[in-house]
């Protein structure tokens, strides 16, 4: 047993609280997983861009503490139906050792676009998609992880293309 007796708070060795935030700890971890949810604009079927609720689950396979394999799955809801985004891509973690982490993704997937069923007009379309962002991840106390995030995602068939784009933040653990 050992009780640290007669310390204040000033001496050097003295015990402490950590502080607030703390680097993300990818050295040492071997998966993660990731629920972020923000805002989805991309075009609808008369050419004009809507902003819509959107939601992601991303597990992660963590390679080194400076790149991991994520998998990703998401969920957009429209006024004309639900768009799931899928598909899975890279992340680069600049420097893993600072507080704030920036960080590098690239990506490559699918999205289905599923009409309302009250819809006559509309048909499901399935796309492929690429997807290009960063952000930011740091992390509270107790291991507890915060991801801020911007992805750009383009999205094509054989014969056009378009772009939309997430802006997301959420929590995550790395264990």
């Amino acid at each position: 047993e050992v009780e640290p007796f007669a310390v204040h708070s000033g001496e050097d060795n003295a015990p402490s609280r950590p502080g607030l935030f703390a680097p993300p700890p990818l050295d040492g971890a071997h998966a993660g997983l990731a629920i972020v949810g923000g805002v989805f604009s991309g075009p609808t079927t008369d050419g004009s861009v809507e902003k819509m609720g959107y939601l992601e689950f991303r597990p992660s396979l963590v390679l080194d503490k400076t790149l991991s394999l994520d998998g990703f799955l998401g969920d957009a809801l429209t006024s004309n139906g639900s768009e799931i985004i899928y598909g899975a891509g890279a992340t680069v973690y600049l420097f893993p050792s600072w507080v704030l982490c920036p960080f590098v993704g690239i990506g490559g997937g699918g999205i289905s676009i599923f009409p309302n069923s009250d819809s006559f007009v509309l048909k499901r379309q399935d796309l492929l998609l690429a997807r290009a962002g960063g952000g930011l991840l740091f992390a509270l106390r107790n291991r507890i992880l915060v991801r801020l995030e911007v992805t750009n995602l383009t999205l094509f068939d054989s014969g056009s293309y378009q772009n939309a784009q997430t802006y997301s933040g959420g929590f995550g653990v790395y264990f």
